[in-house]
């Protein structure tokens, strides 16, 4: 590519705009998808309980015993940190 050619592209390429457009946020796609709600009542649906050991050696979600005990062979994941650092989705993964 000669200097000319180089130079008119960086130019047009600076005055351009390359970003694409802008999306539908989270939030939106959700509402579209059904949800019904506000988008502050929408964040509040994203929490979820922290998964925990019970009393009975299971792992529990919420107050729900999800039937799987939690034991080594399962990853060790016995520490609080590492209970914290886990989604619902891969306790039950872990848990199948």
């Amino acid at each position: 590519m000669d200097l000319i050619t180089l130079a008119l592209t960086k130019k047009l390429i600076s005055e351009s705009s390359i970003q694409g457009k802008e999306g539908k946020s989270a939030y939106d796609i959700a509402v579209k998808n059904g949800f019904v709600g506000s988008e502050p009542e929408w964040l509040d649906s994203l929490k979820g309980d922290t998964p925990y050991i019970g009393e009975n050696g299971n792992w529990f979600i919420g107050s729900t015993d999800t039937g799987a005990l939690a034991s080594p062979e399962m990853g060790g994941y016995y520490s609080e940190e590492n209970l914290i650092a886990l989604s619902t989705d891969e306790i039950n993964e872990i848990c199948k």
